[in-house]
């Protein structure tokens, strides 16, 4: 956002704001690292790496990170693939692929997944190392903030999480092996890490 798009030159005091913005985070915990990158007609203006990947391995402007958001239109395309085959529908329960999930969130549908409209954004578990089961449990188990559908509330991961559940319950896949077959691959794009991520893929 500091850099202007129209630019025929680097703006080399915006990309220093954008080098302290990014080591501020970092020295206030918001964040290990950065990678930032902006380009103008396919030239890289901006093209830099901050802090670290993981503890102890330091960031490159090479380095693979994890999707996060940007890993949402992903699971969305695999919804849209289930829609076309009719084997989902938006306003089915949540509760209907899983045992135990309540705690006011019962009237949750998959078109509150989609919306950030779950109920449940405070179910954040971020980069906690547990298993997919222990994850859905711990989030099926969190009380809801507010009825389903009346409110918006932005998830960065429960949501997904539990959408991402959903689909592999109807396709009986892995949902990162359905994205990589379904949507990577078709576009030829290699060297990605949606959800697994460790030391050696970063190294």
């Amino acid at each position: 956002l500091l850099v202007q798009p129209s630019a025929d030159i680097p703006d080399m005091t915006a990309t220093s704001q954008l080098k302290a913005l990014a080591a501020g985070h970092r020295e206030n915990g918001l964040q290990l690292g950065s990678q930032v990158y902006a380009s103008v007609r396919g030239e890289p203006i901006v093209h830099f790496a901050d802090g670290d990947a993981m503890t102890g391995h330091p960031l490159t402007t090479s380095s693979i990170l994890r999707w996060y958001e940007a890993g949402m239109p992903l699971l969305s395309l695999l919804v849209g693939r289930l829609l076309e085959r009719e084997k989902i529908d938006l306003d089915e329960p949540v509760e209907r692929h899983f045992k135990g999930w309540g705690s006011g969130k019962e009237a949750c549908t998959v078109r509150h997944l989609l919306t950030h409209m779950g109920g449940f954004a405070g179910a954040e578990l971020g980069d906690r190392d547990m298993s997919a089961k222990a994850a859905l449990a711990q989030i099926s188990a969190y009380r809801a903030e507010y009825l389903p559908g009346t409110r918006a509330g932005f998830h960065p991961t429960s949501g997904w999480r539990v959408l991402s559940a959903i689909i592999e319950a109807i396709e009986g896949r892995n949902t990162e092996k359905l994205i990589d077959r379904h949507i990577f691959k078709p576009l030829g794009l290699r060297g990605h890490a949606f959800t697994s991520l460790d030391a050696k893929d970063i190294d």
